[in-house]
């Protein structure tokens, strides 16, 4: 159960109308007009007039919601250069000038998308003059906390703190592209920016800089970056400035301060300002020779593992391609790409290569590898920040939690489930999803005994153990670094735990998914404690918060190695959750929710779903008197037909595409009960509560009641 919630008024049959606040006064502007934005609304509208003049008047707090960037990466074509230019009429183009305002608090939940940040794709465009504070980012490539692709772009006076950005492995990862400020950039410049970020790399990705990831001619020019890049196995192009300046000009007058990269094994291309760069002399190959000037490195530390190549203090190396000049027929291919380095200082730059350690080791090597396991990150641990995510689920206070599905798995709270999944799958069927779903996670087989099992029935599908283990009753984690374990015996142990950093479980396993072999592995922030624990030496904590996931996901036990293993050894087939235990009723009823809807298979209504939905036949028109005047005249209506599909429009435009399921699940007949909508567009389903009244003037009225806000409807005649 990884989804984040998201918001439910931009995926489900609400459409879209929260982000339209400016639509009537830009639909008509000209490219000239310059539109001011001070509210949230009027950011997100941006997206309903990609070409125009931008400024902000205010500063912009948006609360954790999670954003959807403006404008995309829609590629012109699939061949050359048309794949990477991107379609004007979903990029955004104009201008916008922050005129020194400040933008906080978004998330970017996109796995799988690419080219994400607050400006998902900018072309032709300028981007200045902002800060943006508190972003989470998590997307596959070109992810960003500003902009994800800038394509003959300008991007300057740009500030960014604070923040993180997560790439995943996807079949559009590979050449990677992660930047704070701009992932991807083509043609273009960054220019006076700053930025503090964290960037977190799996396996097999490529280019990331605290300020650019890959730039390909495009140059940057007075800008500061501090941070850390913390990167998988085989990942090239990493740097304090930027991965990648391929045929850029020049960097000149950068800094590069507190910056600390970590690589894995054969990892190659790494430097304090950039992990590759430079171009050729001769004019017909059109990258120019790359200009390192004025610029200034303190205080950087990079850490590979075995088999590093191209590492260095400035730039870790040229970009070569073996069977580049044969492909372009020019021999100056056959050479590394080629820079020149002026002016430009270093200090207390430190790189440890494992090859290195190894090779001064003396005979006691092994002995001392031993007891540095237990103090000290793996090879491929990486550190997020100061002390990983204990802090956010610690809380000011201190946060105790019980087991999560104890409390969802309680025999009054079975309708939590049934309702949720009686929507989807109709009533008859419910109950059998349920336990189905419910059989996932409620094993009472875990380590050596569940690999037994499954040896011995390879056809069947494995099952997890989520309940604590060893005598846990309750567990607090406090903000100082304690962590109190509550045993079912009454007794109480408190112990201190330093930060180790972050490790991957299930490194390499792997398990068949709907007929495809899939990658099991996932990072755990790791803490080890100062004394002796026994099986709570160690706790492996999942980035999930009861803030975004109403839950907490953890490990732990004596030894360090063996809770690495998924599907092996003494912890395999086990992974527990925590709920916290002054979480409302509200809470519970969303995480519970949240589990299903992830759960539940859309492809098609049965036929019990339709019938359920009868009711909901037909068109729907939105009352948005309840939102401003900025509403009148707007048109939002949604339409559902007989097999459950549904279609939002605004104004004579789709904004969403859906699959409609509801239940009555309080009195029947009473008319009220769970509504949940599947965006065939997002892949995400939503659940909200709903009425189907008649008004006083005889008209059918449907409301729908969720986190996000409620809205109703009124049935067309």
């Amino acid at each position: 159960m990884r989804k984040k919630y998201a918001l439910l008024l931009a995926a489900s049959v609400f459409g879209t109308f929260m982000t339209t606040g400016v639509q009537a006064e830009t639909e008509n502007a000209q490219a000239s007009d310059v539109i001011e934005i001070s509210t949230a609304e009027e950011l997100m509208a941006v997206n309903d007039n990609l070409a125009g003049n931008y400024v902000l008047t205010a500063d912009i707090d948006l609360g954790g919601a999670e954003w959807t960037p403006l404008g995309s990466f829609v590629q012109a074509g699939t061949e050359g250069e048309e794949a990477e230019t991107p379609d004007l009429t979903s990029a955004f183009t104009g201008t916008f000038d922050g005129q020194g305002h400040t933008i906080a608090n978004f998330t970017i939940n996109q796995p799988e998308s690419w080219a994400v940040g607050l400006f998902g794709c900018a072309a032709n465009a300028e981007i200045s003059n902002f800060t943006v504070e508190n972003a989470v980012v998590d997307g596959s490539t070109m992810v960003s906390a500003v902009t994800g692709y800038a394509y003959c772009s300008a991007v300057s006076d740009i500030t960014v703190n604070g923040a993180v950005i997560t790439a995943h492995e996807s079949e559009i990862s590979e050449e990677g592209m992660y930047g704070s400020v701009v992932a991807a950039g083509m043609m273009s410049t960054i220019e006076n920016c700053t930025a503090s970020a964290d960037i977190i790399l799996p396996d097999n990705t490529a280019n990331a800089g605290i300020i650019g990831g890959g730039l390909e001619l495009t140059s940057v020019i007075g800008s500061t970056a501090a941070g850390t890049i913390t990167a998988g196995n085989n990942c090239y192009g990493l740097g304090g400035i930027s991965g990648c300046g391929f045929g850029a000009e020049e960097f000149t007058n950068c800094t590069a301060d507190n910056v600390e990269i970590k690589a894995g094994d054969n990892c190659f291309w790494i430097g304090g300002l950039t992990g590759y760069a430079g171009g050729y002399e001769a004019a017909e190959a059109g990258i120019p020779v790359t200009a390192v000037t004025g610029c200034s490195l303190s205080n950087i530390t990079i850490t590979t593992g075995a088999n590093a190549d191209g590492v260095d203090e400035i730039v870790g190396a040229g970009f070569f391609m073996e069977g580049l000049a044969e492909a372009y027929g020019a021999d100056f291919y056959a050479n590394p790409t080629e820079f020149t380095i002026t002016d430009c200082s270093t200090e207390n730059i430190v790189i440890t290569s494992a090859d290195n350690a190894a090779a001064e080791a003396d005979n006691t090597a092994a002995s001392a590898a031993a007891a540095s396991e237990e103090t000290a990150p793996a090879a491929d641990a990486t550190t997020t920040s100061e002390n990983g995510i204990l802090t956010a689920i610690a809380g000011e206070n201190g946060t105790t939690y019980e087991n999560f599905f104890d409390v969802t798995l309680a025999e009054e709270n079975y309708d939590l489930w049934y309702n949720c999944a009686a929507a989807v799958v109709g009533e008859t069927a419910a109950a059998d999803t349920v336990a189905f779903m419910q059989g996932y996670i409620s094993s009472e087989r875990y380590g050596e005994e569940a690999i037994s099992y499954y040896s011995e029935h390879s056809d069947e599908s494995p099952i997890f153990d989520c309940f604590y283990i060893n005598g846990l009753k309750l567990v607090t984690f406090n903000p100082d670094n304690t962590i109190t374990v509550e045993l079912e015996d009454g007794t109480s142990q408190t112990h201190t735990y330093e930060y180790l950093g972050v490790y991957s479980i299930g490194a390499g396993e792997t398990m068949v998914y709907m007929g495809q072999e899939i990658s099991v592995e996932f990072p755990c922030d790791v803490y080890k404690s100062t004394d002796e624990a026994g099986e709570f030496n160690y706790f492996f904590l999942r980035d999930d918060t009861m803030e975004e996931t109403g839950h907490i996901e953890f490990r732990y036990g004596k030894d360090l190695e063996e809770l690495q293993g998924y599907f092996t050894g003494p912890y395999g087939y086990w992974l527990t959750a925590g709920f916290d235990v002054n979480a409302d009723a509200q809470t519970l009823r969303k995480t519970v929710e949240l589990f299903c809807l992830e759960n539940m298979d859309y492809s098609s209504h049965a036929e019990e779903a339709i019938t359920q939905i009868s009711d909901l036949i037909g068109t729907w028109n939105a009352d948005l008197s309840a939102f401003g005047e900025e509403y009148a005249g707007v048109d939002l209506h949604f339409t559902i037909d007989e097999n459950g599909h549904g279609v939002t429009t605004m104004d004579g435009e789709k904004t969403a595409d859906f699959e409609a399921y509801l239940f009555d699940s309080g009195e029947k007949g009473d008319g009220a009960g769970i509504y949940v909508a599947y965006s065939n567009m997002e892949q995400e389903a939503e659940a909200a509560d709903y009425t189907l009244e008649t008004d006083e003037n005889g008209d059918t009225v449907l409301t729908l009641y969720a986190e996000d806000g409620t809205i109703s409807y009124k049935k067309a005649a």
